[in-house]
Order: structure tokens, then sequence, then C-alpha cells
């Protein structure tokens, strides 16, 4: 009775610190001024929706077939309080915290050990605290995998089912990288029929799935009657691009950037796949179906990011391995939880690790709180661009989600331009200034920290840059280009 009632006190103070933690990320988070482009991206979305409009292209001309229930959720909130980059920021950690509370609770189901150790194990991975301090779908997908993963371990009935299904399709709209998690359902859903005779779980499964095609269908219909193409990016990542798509510079600038890292940065994973061995040995047969799913979720989708990381002209980043974070850190927390029992001496090198993953959490939150990605004198530009030009005014500049933040203007860049890279090289003022006129562009925004040799930068993240060319002939020629704002890092010139 002793160990029953240190449990139940241990498990108040644990989820009130984890309920103190949660509300501490969010209070960071609400007042963190780092911004990346693609959130600039959702916000703006965000806004527009809050505000009724919606549109089926982007500000840049591109189609509009991005996921969107986070805009969406971010614009329900903006109706009642406002539009505000830290409110969206503070939903982003509360989906953060309900991450860590939805693997507390899946751990819970075997010993409030097994979930204690993931939940810290997951904070641990400084990818995750940081994207928690970002309106990213990063944390928001790691989210609904673990509610998945979840709901698949208790379901025995069509309205679970019917709920699966739904959060699949909501997973799906959140971030299009969910669809692998069919093939994860598919797949332990055999498994259970061919190997356990299990013909209930394959019927329910096969609910799911109908549940969620029906939620799918609306998405790929609307894509075809607008795009005539589905654009479902997932699977885009797999069978190429539109034909119509990107020009062949785009292509070999994709073979320049920076490589993934397949690394969690972390030492979660180390211990991730000692589980597999516990597997083998001493686990009874509940504990045999989490290790089998949890796996499933994890190989599947390295299988896929893997295959699309090789095959795909798409640049992949870490960052998109973070909806089997919690995957991850389950089976991480499933060793330490077992290792726990084996040997008390274990207690010890298992308190380090967590110990070392509190302040791994702690000290990257504080980080990225007082991070700042752009330097003040670009947000200054930015801010000159929208007192001192007109609403309707098009940039042309490296970074047009930013400049959609702070200078409220439509910028267009290198992909929206036909022209790019030519005008990069050429030496005739004019041919740029008429190339860009074509498309209604009527400024040009250069941050100096950019320019480079070439309009590619190997080992680079960016699509594209200004060269120093481009910078010396528009600088130069006075007859089509007149400078109307400079600052120590930034042009801003004006097409005559």
């Amino acid at each position: 009775m002793k160990g029953k009632e240190f449990e139940r006190k241990l498990e108040i103070v644990f989820i009130i610190a984890l309920i103190i933690l949660g509300l501490s990320y969010m209070f960071l988070a609400s007042g963190t001024q780092m911004l990346g482009e693609d959130e600039a991206i959702y916000f703006t979305l965000a806004k527009d929706f809050a505000q009724g409009r919606y549109s089926t292209l982007l500000p840049d001309g591109r189609q509009m077939t991005l996921p969107v229930f986070m805009s969406l959720f971010y614009s329900f909130f903006f109706t009642i309080f406002g539009s505000s980059l830290g409110l969206a920021k503070a939903i982003t950690a509360l989906f953060g915290l309900l991450t860590l509370f939805i693997i507390y609770i899946t751990g819970k189901r075997f010993s409030i050990y097994y979930g204690i150790f993931s939940v810290i194990l997951l904070l641990s991975i400084q990818m995750f605290t940081q994207f928690m301090m970002m309106t990213y779908e990063e944390v928001p997908i790691a989210f609904f995998s673990v509610l998945l993963l979840y709901l698949f371990l208790s379901l025995d009935s069509i309205k679970k089912a019917i709920v699966i299904g739904i959060t699949l399709g909501i997973a799906f709209y959140t971030k299009s990288s969910a669809l692998v998690l069919v093939g994860v359902m598919i797949i332990y859903a055999l498994y259970l029929l061919i190997y356990e005779k299990n013909k209930k779980y394959f019927k329910l499964t096969f609910i799911s799935l109908i549940t969620f095609a029906i939620m799918l269908a609306p998405f790929v219909v609307r894509n075809l009657l607008l795009y005539n193409y589905p654009y479902v990016e997932g699977l885009n990542a797999i069978f190429g691009n539109p034909p119509e798509g990107w020009p062949d510079w785009l292509m070999n600038a994709f073979k320049t950037v920076s490589p993934v890292t397949l690394s969690l940065q972390s030492f979660t994973s180390t211990f991730s796949w000692l589980t597999f061995i516990l597997g083998i040995f001493g686990v009874d047969k509940e504990e045999q179906h989490l290790l089998l799913i949890l796996s499933l979720f994890s190989l599947i989708f390295l299988f896929v990011f893997i295959i699309i990381y090789l095959t795909s002209i798409i640049p992949l980043e870490t960052r998109y391995l973070s909806i089997i974070f919690p995957q991850f850190t389950l089976l991480g927390g499933f060793f330490l939880w077992k290792a726990k029992d084996w040997n008390k001496i274990c207690l010890v090198p298992i308190s380090l690790i967590l110990l070392f993953s509190i302040w791994s959490s702690i000290s990257t939150a504080t980080a990225t709180y007082g991070m700042q990605r752009y330097p003040s004198d670009y947000i200054e530009a930015l801010r000159w661009v929208k007192d001192n030009t007109a609403d309707n005014a098009i940039i042309f500049t490296t970074y047009t989600g930013s400049l959609e933040y702070y200078g409220k203007r439509v910028g267009l860049w290198a992909i929206n331009v036909k022209e790019f890279p030519q005008i990069m090289t050429t030496q005739n003022g004019s041919y740029i200034s008429e190339s860009l006129k074509h498309y209604n562009i009527s400024y040009i925004l250069i941050w100096r920290s950019t320019i480079a040799q070439n309009y590619i930068i190997p080992e680079s993240n960016l699509w594209g840059v200004f060269t120093y060319n481009f910078a010396n002939v528009v600088s130069n020629d006075t007859t089509h280009f007149s400078l109307t704002y400079s600052n120590q890092d930034n042009w801003i010139f004006k097409l005559k």
C-alpha cells in the first residue's frame, strides 16, 4: 500500500509540475520574437481567415494548397481576442503541453514511471521544446500523432473507430505527413488479423480509414476543380510535382541545400532502439503490442522519409521527424522503466539522464525566448516599406514571409519570376527593370547579408539569393532604379 500511496502523491506532484511548466512555456512563447518564414505565412493566413478573407492563391501567386487546420484554429481565437503572433505561439505551446499529457497517460497504462520517464525524454529533444515556442506545425502534428497512438491502443468499438478516422483527418489538415499514419494502421491491423486472428480490429481499422477518406475527399476535389491536380503534398514528394512546376534552376538549387541530418539531436534514440531487445525478452502481450505499434510508427515514417530524401527533388529538414518524436521517447521511456525495475542501481544514471533532460528543456525555452531571427536594421527596413509604400505595392525580395508580417506587403521572389536567374547575371539594367515590371513589381529590397557571388549558395537552405552583379547593376543604373531607402545592411530601390 505504501508503494501505491507514494505513486499517487508522485502523480499529483508531477501533473502540477507539468501544468506549471506548460503555462511557463505559454507565457514565454507569447513574448518570443523568433519568426520563421513559414510562421509568417501561416500567421498571415490565420489573420485573413479571422477577417473573413479566403483566397485560392497565396500572396505570391502560388496555389493555396497548404494544410490549413492550424491557421483556421488560430483564426477562431483571433476573432475573439484579436490577431496576435504571441497568441498563436501560446496556442502552439498549449499543443506541446497536451502532447506531454497524452504521452504521460499512454505510459501510465503500464506504469506511472513509464509515463514520467517518457515525458521528460520528450522534453530533452531540443527541437521539440524550441518549436513549442514557434507557430510551425511540428508540435501540433506530434500531438495528433501521439493522440492517434493512444486511441489505437484502445480501439474496440465503431464509435472509437470513427473518432480515429476524424483525428487522422485533422492530422492530415495539420500536416500532410500524417498520411504515413495510414500505413501504420493498415500494417498493424494486418498483423493482428494474420497472427492473432483478430478480425474485429481489422474491421474497425477499415471503418477508420473510410472516415478518413471522407474527410480527405473535399480537399482533393477542391484542388482538382481549382488546379486540375490533387496537390496532396505527402504524395507529391514521392511521385513528383506537376509538370508545370518549378524551373530547372530551382531543381539544381535543391541539390545544393543543406543535407538532412537524420539524428534527433538527442540521446533518446539510443535508448529507443535498445527497446527492440526488450521486445524479445521479458515483456507481456500488451507490452508487445505497444512496442510493435511504436516501432511501426517510427520505422515506417523513417523509411518513407529516407525514400523521399533519396528520390525527391524536395529538400527535407530534421524537423519533419517531429511526427514521431513522441514514439521515440515512448520507446526510450520503456527502456528506462524496465531498467529501473531490473536493478535499483540503474536509478542513478536514470536520474542523471532525467535531470539533464529538464535542464535541456528549460535552457532551450529561455534561449528561444531571447532569440530574434532577423536583425533590427532589416526589420527597420521592412517597417519603412509599410509606412512609405502603397498598400498594393509588390516587393522583389528574398524573404517574402517576413516582408508580409512586418511590412504588410506582398513579396515575390525567384520562384515567381521566370526571368530568374538571368536577371541575376545580366549587365542590362533595362532588362531587369522590364522583367520585374511584368510582374507589377515596384520595389526591390536587398538584404546585403544574403548577397553572394552566385544566385545559389551551396550548403544553404535558401532557394536563390541576390548576386553581387545584380546589386551593382541596380545601384549604378539610375535611369531605371532609384535608391529610396538604405541603412547599415539594407537597400530599397524603386523601379522608375
